[in-house]
């Protein structure tokens, strides 16, 4: 039984984790008063507590009272109650009215004899032995109770809730209506001993073991002398000349009713799963437990039986009962009174999806909540539960959820106040992904795979795979993080023509153009002049058309060792790449740094980008908006000269600046490593 309590408790728990739906009145909306009606039926239990009562008989010898239990227990009741719920969500009351239970069973005592002093008709003493056997009372127990308890009810969708009852009972009566069949032995032993003047009188003798001299009416006693006479015969005719014997002997008076004290307390718990009918009535369907412990008060003078035909009662030899019932309740409650009139519900949800792949600018609005309330939104997107949601409804119902992915969005419970609602799944789905554009810079000379292409497009702060195929050979994909500009950079590409570029990011993909890398035309001498890059500006890498200073903006600029302050020599050259940014509009610039091979790569891949920002600081600080202005730091793995040689690492501490017609839109870059 308690294996069962358990788990319809824990069903009840799982219950009350189910999402309501909207249409109905939830328990915020029911009335606060509710009366319930339950039908009970099941097994019920008595445990008996009984003290010796070998003590109650006069000098009694080879005493046992016996061992008294109960079987067969059955119970069928009914009860009704008026119960009133209280809070906001009135998932709480208290109720109290009447519940009468009609219990059956067998009360049994077994193994009872008792051998005492008595006195018989003669007013001669001798010693009583009563033997009793299938000593059993039928038992019909009226049990009559005011129950005050703790009410729980929770509605969880329009047809399901859940309800528990737990409290105690203030009993008005507890009956035992009983019906006896049992059989007795009586037997009878005389003691003799000589008085004064010679005369034999009878004494009581209290040895365990009767004396042989003994005038014994006993079943032993005769068939020791006996053995083929009529032993029935015998006890009855000397029951007939007065003495207190006879076999197998039943009570005269074999009804009765044994009374416990009243007012005793006991316990109810009463978990139920209800299906509502309508919004008024609904049916109980559920568990019970009852246990009531009662004390009674046993006499000093109680005695099961000391003559033929005398009886009373098992249950009077008890010092306490615990009685107990289990098993289930059907039943019906009527909720009436005052309602609330209005119940949340939600009209409509409306979704818009993200504009473009990755992006996170999709909504979801839920329609007909309460207006000016404070509402929060727990949801989940794929499965996984994230923030929860606070706004306040707008004048017309509606709240909105933005800056959202694609995704399916489930389980959207919807707060206002104390009033819960459900939406049900949503999905916002990304559009296809644009091919993503590009920027492309060709190796710095023939045989160097120092080129780079920029990708924009993909899915911000994503990890992206680009696959390719060079000069018709499929190389190993490149995988690295989207920048929250949506850039991504592939570097260290040599000459040659790359097809079936495609970009996969999240949950997105696209092909890109084909595009080709080649290295200068002509061979660039072992100087400064190998970092020199043509200028796309203008498509002929003349210098002199930004302007009358004659600096090539592609002269690397120099750094010293683990340094990346900018040289006096470098600011003509960032001047010159100044009024070429000013003069046209659309024009973009890359500025890639270098390191040399001192010192390890990790600390030489900050290094050359550092020497790389340093020319963007000036050039914003002279009015340049940053996202025209892209870095890039390559560490040391593209030297211009040898780095076994002074001269060759100082060529190598370099910072390159490259101009690029704007014929794309604006970029807004990010640093490079």
């Amino acid at each position: 039984m308690k294996k069962s309590l358990f788990t319809l408790f824990a069903v009840t728990a799982g219950f009350t984790l189910v999402a309501q739906q909207s249409g109905y009145m939830d328990d915020a909306q029911l009335s606060r008063w509710v009366i319930d009606g339950d039908l009970l039926g099941g097994l019920s239990n008595q445990k008996y507590t009984v003290p010796n009562s070998a003590g109650n008989y006069l000098n009694s010898v080879n005493a046992a009272p016996g061992n008294l239990g109960f079987t067969k227990g059955l119970a069928a009741g009914a009860d009704g109650q008026v119960g009133f719920f209280f809070g906001k969500r009135r998932h709480i009351g208290v109720g109290t009215g009447l519940l009468f239970l009609r219990q059956q069973g067998d009360a049994m005592l077994s193994n009872y004899h008792m051998e005492f002093q008595a006195t018989d008709f003669n007013g001669s003493l001798y010693r009583e032995v009563v033997t009793g056997s299938n000593i059993k009372e039928n038992l019909t127990i009226t049990n009559i109770n005011i129950p005050l308890l703790l009410k729980y009810k929770n509605r969880l969708s329009k047809r399901w809730g859940v309800a528990a009852d737990a409290g105690l009972l203030y009993n008005l009566q507890m009956q035992n209506a009983y019906t006896t069949h049992a059989d007795f032995d009586y037997e009878a032993v005389y003691h003799f001993g000589v008085s004064g003047d010679g005369t034999k009188v009878p004494l009581y003798d209290n040895a365990v073991v009767p004396s042989s001299g003994d005038w014994m009416i006993t079943k032993a006693e005769f068939l020791r002398n006996n053995p083929s006479g009529n032993m029935t015969d015998y006890f009855n005719a000397k029951s007939a000349l007065g003495y207190n014997v006879g076999l197998n002997r039943t009570p005269t008076n074999t009804n009765g009713t044994v009374d416990y004290p009243q007012g005793n307390i006991g316990l109810l718990v009463r978990p139920s799963v209800n299906y509502f009918l309508s919004d008024h009535v609904a049916l109980n369907f559920g568990l019970y437990y009852m246990y009531q412990p009662f004390k009674t008060h046993t006499s000093t003078a109680y005695h099961l039986t000391d003559a033929v035909g005398g009886y009373s009662s098992v249950l009077n030899s008890t010092s306490a009962v615990d009685n107990m019932s289990y098993g289930i309740n059907i039943g019906a409650k009527i909720f009436f009174g005052k309602k609330q009139a209005t119940p949340l519900v939600i009209t409509s949800v409306d979704k818009v999806s993200p504009t473009a792949c990755g992006m996170t600018d999709g909504s979801i609005a839920i329609n007909g909540l309460k207006p000016d309330k404070s509402v929060t939104i727990d949801y989940k997107l794929d499965g996984i539960q994230q923030n929860q949601f606070a706004a306040t409804v707008a004048r017309d119902g509606r709240v909105t959820m933005d800056k959202l992915a694609a995704g399916e969005y489930s389980g959207i419970k919807a707060m206002v106040g104390h009033e819960l609602v459900t939406t049900p799944t949503v999905n916002l789905y990304d559009p296809p992904m644009a091919s993503p554009s590009q920027i492309v810079a060709n190796p710095t000379a023939a045989g160097n795979c120092n080129g780079f292409v920029i990708l924009k497009g993909m899915p911000a702060n994503t990890v992206a795979t680009i696959s390719y195929m060079l000069n018709g050979v499929a190389q190993m994909p490149f995988t690295g993080k989207v920048d929250s500009d949506r850039l991504i950079t592939l570097n260290g590409l040599c000459a040659g023509k790359y097809t079936s570029v495609m970009a996969v990011g999240k949950k997105c993909s696209a092909p890109c153009p084909d595009f080709t890398l080649a290295p200068p035309e002509s061979p660039i001498a072992d100087d400064l002049s190998k970092m020199q890059v043509v200028n796309k500006l203008t498509g002929d890498g003349n210098a002199s058309s930004f302007g009358s200073e004659s600096v090539d903006i592609a002269t690397p600029m120099l750094f010293d060792v683990n340094e990346y302050v900018l040289h006096p020599e470098a600011y003509p050259i960032i001047n010159q790449a100044f009024r070429a940014l000013q003069q046209n509009k659309r024009a973009y610039l890359i500025v890639q740094g270098n390191a040399d091979s001192t010192g390890e790569e990790a600390k030489n891949v900050p290094l050359s980008l550092n020497r790389a920002k340093a020319v963007k600081h000036e050039l914003t600080k002279r009015g340049i908006k940053p996202w025209r202005i892209t870095t890039i730091g390559h560490g040391s793995k593209d030297p211009v000269a040898t780095n076994k040689t002074y001269i060759g690492k100082e060529e190598n501490r370099n910072a390159v600046m490259t101009i690029f017609n704007g014929k794309t839109e604006p970029m807004i870059t990010e640093d490079k490593k």
